[in-house]
């Protein structure tokens, strides 16, 4: 067995074209907005295949074809929940 500097190659290789858009979503500013809704379609495919890669388990694509404010297309990572801050469990009553 030996160590090389091999650069990655094929399908293992590829990231998608939106990466730094995607990269810079974060739980507090987790919304893109669109001009058409065919536009919000294809990214939010992408956005779904990219965060199955790199959020994780438990993490949701939520769309809209018509946001109230002001009438064009949206699309929202909603990051999976803390599990440290997820208070789970039966409890007793108080007293």
């Amino acid at each position: 067995m030996k160590i090389t500097s091999d650069k990655i190659t094929g399908k293992a290789a590829q990231t998608s074209v939106y990466h730094q858009l995607f990269s810079q979503l974060k739980p507090e500013a987790n919304c893109i907005v669109f001009d058409t809704v065919a536009e919000m379609n294809r990214v939010s495919q992408a956005l779904e295949g990219w965060a199955r890669k790199h959020v994780g388990k438990g993490c949701r694509i939520v769309t809209t074809k018509r946001h109230p404010s002001d009438g064009k297309p949206r699309c929202w990572l909603i990051y999976p929940e803390d599990p440290k801050t997820t208070i789970r469990g039966h409890f007793p009553k108080a007293a």
